[in-house]
């Protein structure tokens, strides 16, 4: 596995760099990182935009569900440190490398398909159980 980046107006696809072994990349919001983890879902890399170098910012049992913070500072995921650990999520700061357990999931039921993700406020979000046959549709009026 590898990561490649796709110009829309030559159409053309270009492998990036140092990125053997890595899926799932995510841009920052701001624009200036790359985020991306092993394929063995243990560790989390993150590179500048450029892709130029690689640098691992947490490795642990499993990490999951990888979502960036709306400051760029911290990125947010579901993991747990060692194989009979309980699932959690956390929140890892890019700059400093200090990482916050937020929430113990020991007693949240987990489905095979599973989402968590992080609101523009910080709210941590997640899905319960996801079943096909549903299907909803939230409407509001945001200020």
């Amino acid at each position: 596995m590898r990561l490649h980046r796709m110009d829309l107006r030559t159409r053309q696809v270009e492998s990036l760099k140092e990125t053997n072994g890595l899926w799932s990349p995510r841009w920052s919001p701001d624009g200036k990182s790359l985020l991306a983890i092993t394929t063995d879902n243990r560790t989390i890399r993150i590179s500048p935009s450029d892709a130029s170098y690689w640098r691992d910012v947490i490795s642990m049992h499993d990490v999951d569900n990888v979502t960036w913070s709306y400051d760029s500072q911290s990125i947010y995921f579901s993991g747990r440190a060692y194989l009979e650990s309980e699932w959690a999520l956390y929140r890892i700061n890019v700059v400093t490398g200090a990482l916050q357990k937020l929430v113990d999931m020991k007693d949240f039921p987990i489905p095979i398909e599973n989402w968590w993700g992080v609101a523009p406020d910080g709210t941590l979000l997640g899905s319960k159980n996801s079943l096909s046959e549903e299907i909803y549709e939230l409407r509001c009026k945001l200020p």
